[in-house]
């Protein structure tokens, strides 16, 4: 998706709302027969392995929800599993590794899409989110 969805920048970047937009319009091929890649191609509408059909999956139209706190993203989890979330990145977010990031320092960088997957509370009672 990240070479075919016109309204963005590919690896440049661009809008969670544009992305579902080429979802629910335009479609997606599954990994297999599109893999990643870490630099922006020209959109090919043909599979990598040739023996696999090219077939694009749709996000479903009015499928997009704008949640904006804990417990919104809990249920939704809970009720139709891992989504798509935007986040605020600062520049000390760029070395983050492993383990659970903190804010450290450093101005704002600007976006960045993620898969939401889970939480959990750590021994303070603060909720973890896994992405």
């Amino acid at each position: 998706m990240v070479a075919c969805s016109f309204e963005n920048y590919g690896c440049d970047g661009g809008y969670l709302t544009n992305a579902v937009d080429t979802l629910m319009n335009d479609g997606t091929v599954t990994y297999e027969c599109q893999p990643y890649r870490n630099h922006m191609n020209k959109c090919e509408y043909k599979c990598v392995d040739k023996s696999l059909e090219y077939k694009r999956y749709y996000c479903e139209p009015g499928t997009l929800r704008i949640m904006t706190t804990a417990d919104q993203f809990k249920h939704e989890l809970i009720t139709n599993g891992p989504f798509i979330v935007s986040l605020t990145v600062y520049e000390d977010f760029i070395n983050y590794y492993k383990g659970v990031y903190t804010f450290v320092g450093g101005g704002l960088v600007g976006g960045h899409a993620m898969k939401l997957i889970g939480w959990e509370t750590d021994s303070n009672g603060k909720t973890v989110w896994l992405l």
